[in-house]
């Protein structure tokens, strides 16, 4: 289902835009950028809730987590030390093995790493403080494993004489108050 509130300035446009530059000239590799606000976030991030997380809280003891509802309110883009800033969002967290359920707002840091020659998106929760009976606020942030996603892509262009085997790949975020900006590479595979 197409989204009427993307404006034409999202990744669609974008890499049509850079890949019609890149099959003009001569050029071996094209760059672009594309950027996301909080609303296309909420569209996107569905996806992450229902997520089940063993998660180790003393010695050898884990409980089990889930999240749901996860929903993005901000952008903070001083938050955090040499980042890329963190993004403000409100989950609902239930730790199974005790029958807790709270919905928190914790704020997710976003980096893109490359491993080899491939990208990554990694969101981690920086923090995220949930009220637990006899213990106050804990923040389980650092207990819950990274999610890390695929920032790249192999596709094939049609050519008007023949097809052109395409990569593209995230290479940085940056942030600010209402918008997320991606940037990315697209360069010709070698047939």
């Amino acid at each position: 289902m197409i989204n009427r509130r993307i404006r034409p300035s999202t990744l669609a446009i974008a890499a049509l835009a850079a890949c019609a530059a890149f099959l003009l000239t001569p050029a071996v590799q094209a760059t672009g950028t594309f950027g996301v606000d909080v609303a296309t976030l909420n569209e996107l991030l569905p996806a992450l809730t229902g997520e089940k997380f063993e998660v180790v809280v003393l010695g050898d003891q884990t409980v089990t987590l889930r999240l749901d509802d996860l929903e993005v309110t901000g952008f903070d883009p001083s938050a955090g030390s040499g980042s890329t800033g963190h993004i403000l969002t409100r989950v609902t967290v239930a730790i199974l093995d005790l029958g807790i359920t709270e919905t928190i707002e914790p704020s997710l840091s976003l980096e893109v790493v490359e491993r080899g020659r491939q990208s990554l998106i990694v969101l981690r929760f920086e923090k995220a403080d949930i009220p637990l009976p006899l213990l106050g606020n804990v923040d389980i942030g650092r207990l819950i494993p990274p999610l890390e996603f695929p920032a790249e892509s192999l596709f094939t262009l049609q050519g008007p004489s023949k097809d052109v085997n395409m990569r593209g790949w995230l290479t940085a975020v940056k942030m600010g108050q209402k918008v997320l900006q991606f940037e990315f590479e697209l360069e010709r595979e070698e047939e």
